[in-house]
């Protein structure tokens, strides 16, 4: 009886923690990699006067660490925007 509680256990666990893998992977890909690089990219070519990221919108073809300064000012600049209008409406 024990094993077969211990056998049922590990399942649910196994599922478990196959939904928060897939939840974070999700997260990641969707919000960071693409939602943020798409709206960095378009931040840096603003305050850049369309001469940085030298990459175009849907090729990655830069450094890895020009690649997270991007996402990270998208992902701050999304950030900034959903609390300016926050501030706005509410």
């Amino acid at each position: 009886m024990e094993s077969a509680l211990e056998y049922v256990f590990e399942k649910i666990v196994s599922l478990l923690y196959l939904l928060v893998r897939l939840s974070l992977w999700i997260i990641v890909e969707l919000v960071y990699d693409r939602l943020a690089w798409w709206y960095g990219w378009c931040v840096c070519r603003l305050v850049t006067f369309n001469s940085l990221p030298v990459a175009k919108i849907n090729e990655r073809k830069i450094t890895a660490v020009a690649y997270f300064l991007v996402c990270t000012i998208g992902l701050l600049a999304l950030i900034g925007s959903g609390a300016l209008l926050a501030y706005c409406v509410g």
